[in-house]
């Protein structure tokens, strides 16, 4: 890499730095709480009214809090948690974030899961320059809902991210994260809002996202019917979920072109969606198998990417909830359309309601 190569890169790293501190200041400002730094990244929240939690991150893998951790999600989705191995191993590579929120008992009470994912470089062996933030979820005990305790983590997900970019020197380009009706009023509350285009006819639609499956066979590479947990005889879509894709780019903007989108969709579906291989794990996927839900995932995508060449001037356009009803105030007055995607909350669990 050429110097001013690298003070490009440089300068994107403290550019995107800039930016998350931008919006860790501006969730500070919304919080409800005061926040002491304790240790590494131990901090303590405190407020009169909410009463007092520790905001932490498990980077040790002999943690006791890792089985903290999995014995949380046991009590929300069980059939898709994670097992105590896999989290144990995901901290120990780390792979995954693992943010949590204690009361003063040392109970977790809230726990989000996030991934730094590096978006591929335009040119082939080259280092990435930029990265996103994926939020893998976010959930709330329900006796600790609307206490603003998914901020406090999501904040603390944003520093994380930026510190690992700056230390890397790369660009952060964004947050994103899938979800359903009911989380969305959080979301919109951190910043994240759905993504639309406007069809060439001037109606507007939502960012057809599809989550693929996430059950695969290690030896075939074959969608799993998550109801038998045997390989699926149905179509792949039958295992596949629509979900809306909610974004904030660091950079403030609220509009992005389709080239700008597909290479965070790629590393997503990627990182989240197909079969990799892990050190020291005895049940490793064969090669066919990941090769296979590589390919059954770029059909995804292919699909998405087709359906974008239909985006005026490949534009995406980032609403909240309140933009979006405006927006289909408008165009219902100019008797145009503004579709949406229909999807229910099953499958997952309640996210904080701030």
């Amino acid at each position: 890499m050429g110097i001013e190569s690298f003070t490009q890169v440089a300068d994107q790293a403290t550019v995107a730095y800039q930016d998350a501190e931008k919006i860790t200041k501006e969730l500070e400002a919304k919080s409800r709480y005061k926040r002491e730094h304790v240790a590494g990244d131990h901090e303590k929240i405190s407020s009169p009214e909410l009463g007092e939690f520790s905001i932490d991150r498990v980077k040790n893998h002999e943690d006791p809090k890792v089985e903290k951790i999995f014995d949380f999600m046991q009590k929300f989705n069980p059939e898709e948690a994670d097992t105590l191995d896999i989290i144990q191993e995901a901290v120990k590579v780390d792979l995954y974030a693992y943010h949590i929120a204690e009361n003063k008992e040392g109970e977790v009470v809230a726990h989000t899961q996030s991934s730094y994912l590096e978006v591929a470089p335009k040119e082939s062996g080259a280092k990435s320059s930029e990265a996103i933030l994926f939020i893998g979820y976010s959930i709330t005990d329900d006796d600790y809902q609307r206490k603003g305790l998914a901020s406090e983590l999501f904040s603390s997900v944003i520093k994380t991210g930026a510190e690992k970019a700056k230390s890397q020197q790369q660009g952060l380009r964004a947050v994103i994260g899938e979800a359903v009706a009911s989380s969305e009023k959080f979301w919109n509350h951190v910043g994240l809002k759905r993504m639309y285009f406007e069809d060439k006819a001037g109606n507007f639609q939502e960012v057809p996202y599809i989550c693929p499956p996430i059950q695969w066979d290690g030896q075939t590479g074959k969608a799993l019917d998550p109801e038998t947990e045997e390989i699926g005889d149905k179509d792949i879509k039958e295992y596949s979920a629509p979900e809306h894709l909610m974004t904030r780019m660091l950079d403030g903007k609220n509009e992005i072109s389709v080239a700008e989108l597909m290479p965070m969709i790629d590393i997503i579906y990627e990182d989240n969606y197909t079969l990799h291989k892990y050190p020291g794990r005895e049940d490793n996927p064969t090669d066919e198998a990941i090769a296979n839900t590589m390919a059954a995932v770029k059909e995804f995508r292919k699909e998405l990417e087709n359906i974008l060449s239909e985006a005026k001037d490949g534009k995406i356009i980032l609403l909240s909830a309140g933009e979006r009803q405006q927006k289909a105030q408008e165009l219902k007055q100019k008797g145009l359309e503004f579709n949406e995607l229909h999807i229910g909350n099953s499958g997952e669990p309640e996210t904080e309601k701030d």
